[in-house]
């Protein structure tokens, strides 16, 4: 599956890493780096999104999600 934005890989991970079916969750980009991992649930990776663990509100993830991009140094997307 071919994720294109940040909110694209949140909306994923909150879809299918809360739901208890899977208990890790991980996206790569092209490069097999990842970009966002997700355990029991929990943001694990990156850093900036472990704040999203706190709450669910569509406002800090996509400030994070934004962060994210914008550190994001190899131009890939997920």
């Amino acid at each position: 599956m071919t994720l294109n934005t940040p909110e694209e890989v949140y909306r994923y991970t909150q879809l299918h890493g809360r739901t208890g079916i899977f208990r890790e969750i991980r996206v790569t980009d092209s490069d097999d780096f990842m970009v966002v991992q997700m355990i029991d649930g929990k943001y694990t990776w990156p850093e900036e999104w472990k704040q999203l663990n706190k709450g669910d509100g569509q406002y800090e993830a996509g400030k994070a999600a934004d962060a994210t991009a914008e550190g994001n140094d190899s131009g890939e997307s997920a």
